[in-house]
């Protein structure tokens, strides 16, 4: 069983991250239209599906959080597809660097 200090340390773990990826969403896009909130709730679906996969292996689980915190700043394709939902946070998760 996890104690209080380490369950505390992964909630804000999975807020930084989730906050990360929500910034990215919201600050890599060239357009302004982009809603901050509608950024947010992908962002925590994202993490939630991240901490799934891969939750049970911090180093994993932090890798996959700055590929794609990288790949979606650098990919507006990407970036659009996600924010459109064309792209499920499942695949996204699921998908490798070169398929991102």
């Amino acid at each position: 069983m996890s104690s209080p200090k380490s369950d505390a340390a992964q909630q804000a773990m999975r807020a930084k991250v989730a906050s990360k990826l929500a910034e990215t969403l919201v600050s890599a896009s060239s357009s302004s239209d982009v809603d901050p909130e509608l950024a947010r709730e992908i962002s925590v679906e994202i993490e939630s599906e991240m901490w799934d996969a891969l939750g049970k292996t911090p180093k994993e689980y932090t890798t996959k959080g700055r590929s794609l915190v990288f790949n979606l700043s650098k990919n507006a394709e990407l970036r659009r597809r996600v924010l459109q939902r064309q792209i499920t946070a499942t695949k996204l998760v699921s998908a490798t660097s070169k398929e991102l």
